[in-house]
């Protein structure tokens, strides 16, 4: 579990971090500490994602857009290709997508 201690060191490790302002932007919407910390990292270094049809979470979209070898979701979208340009605004490389 994580300290609060921790939290916060880790989100000043996080702003450390150089983002797109769309990148800074999207990380700015995440409401959990701990989700903002692990997006950015992502984010930063354009990390490879893989979108495929999602059923985990009926509130959710359709389409999950996920760090490729990873069950981090950098969201959720309702076609594959708004998950596409998602991806693609946020710097990530879209390893294989649902077809």
């Amino acid at each position: 579990m994580t300290t609060e201690a921790e939290r916060e060191h880790a989100l000043q490790q996080m702003n450390q971090v150089i983002l797109t302002p769309a990148q800074q932007t999207y990380v700015d919407q995440v409401p959990f500490k701990d989700a903002k910390v692990d997006l950015a990292k992502y984010l930063a270094a354009g990390a490879e994602v893989v979108i495929s049809q999602q059923n985990d979470v009926s509130e959710a979209p359709p389409f999950s857009i996920a760090v490729d070898g990873t069950d981090f979701w950098v969201g959720c979208c309702e076609s594959v290709d708004e998950a596409l340009s998602l991806a693609s605004s946020l710097g990530l490389r879209v390893k294989n997508y649902y077809r």
